[in-house]
């Protein structure tokens, strides 16, 4: 596994080599050099992106800011089987820290519906019934950001660091009161308290954005929840790298790890790969350089 990962980004680097080895000193002081924030800023963290601008992902947050300090999210490719939308807003700025509050709602009734239809009886069993259940969350994050200018005045920000809090509240809204058993799936047992039941956790974010290099973002972190679900409490780590073989396109592959004695589940770790692919569009400048990609190429897609 280690030598295919290795073989990949060597591959990967010899594409990206062609296109962002360039002289970026020519450009010092100028619009060219400038970059969009949120290549580096991720949806996790309190940072919101300049009003039209946004991303579209696969699997991971597809975002659009459509006023100034409001940006809304939704993740594309599990909303047929939760859907989900949430909005954050900018509440305050200084410096390099940020403060922003981000609010959710969803419900998981169409998978847990197919699950129930598909005779998947580790999520749900044939003889309960689903009920129409309402997650409503709200998160509070702080970011403070680091630039290679100790002055802030035109350095490039290289990483960022996040902490939040959320609580996320289950209401049952089905005529009958119908609670369902806990799912037996890791990253499923403790979410589906609020999305099919009318329960409640909570959730303790740690998370970091990193530039690698001229054209690799890292980011992830670990994130503690307690709550209704059996055993109350469960530990997630999630790890991203985000590589862009264009300035507005990238690719990235991931993974999410799962501790938690859950009653029901068969062990006590669970692990999912992710691979997923983000356009950017919407022009986006800053006053702040970077070698993130080619200032050559203008963002207005």
């Amino acid at each position: 596994m280690r030598t295919l990962f290795a073989l990949a980004l060597t591959l990967l680097s010899a594409l990206a080599n062609a296109q962002f080895n360039v002289d970026l000193d020519k450009n010092k002081g100028t619009k060219e050099g400038s970059f969009r924030r949120d290549l580096l800023w991720h949806s996790e963290s309190a940072y919101v992106a300049e009003p039209r601008t946004g991303n579209v992902s696969l699997l991971s947050d597809s975002r659009y800011t459509f006023a100034r300090r409001w940006e809304a999210s939704t993740r594309l490719g599990t909303d047929y089987f939760m859907p989900k939308i949430a909005a954050k807003r900018l509440l305050w700025q200084k410096k390099n820290w940020y403060l922003a509050g981000k609010m959710s709602l969803g419900t998981g009734k169409p998978g847990l519906e197919l699950a129930k239809r598909q005779g998947w009886s580790s999520v749900v069993d044939s003889t309960e019934n689903v009920p129409l259940a309402l997650e409503l969350g709200h998160e509070l994050i702080v970011s403070r950001s680091f630039t290679s200018d100790p002055n802030c005045t035109n350095g490039t920000e290289w990483l960022t660091l996040t902490a939040s809090v959320a609580l996320f509240a289950g209401i049952d809204i089905s005529d009958e009161a119908n609670e369902m058993d806990q799912i037996d799936q890791h990253f499923l047992a403790n979410r589906g308290s609020t999305l099919a039941n009318g329960g409640v956790f909570f959730r303790l974010k740690l998370w970091a954005d990193y530039l690698a290099n001229s054209w690799i973002v890292l980011h992830g972190g670990p994130l503690f929840y307690a709550g209704s679900f059996d055993r109350h409490v469960a530990v997630e780590l999630v790890a991203e790298a985000e590589a862009f073989i264009k300035p507005w396109m990238s690719i990235k592959v991931g993974m999410f790890l799962s501790a938690a004695n859950y009653l029901g589940t068969d062990g006590k770790f669970g692990i999912l790969p992710l691979a997923d692919f983000t356009y950017y569009f919407g022009r986006h400048n800053s006053d702040r350089r970077s070698k993130l990609f080619d200032p050559r190429w203008k963002i207005d897609r």
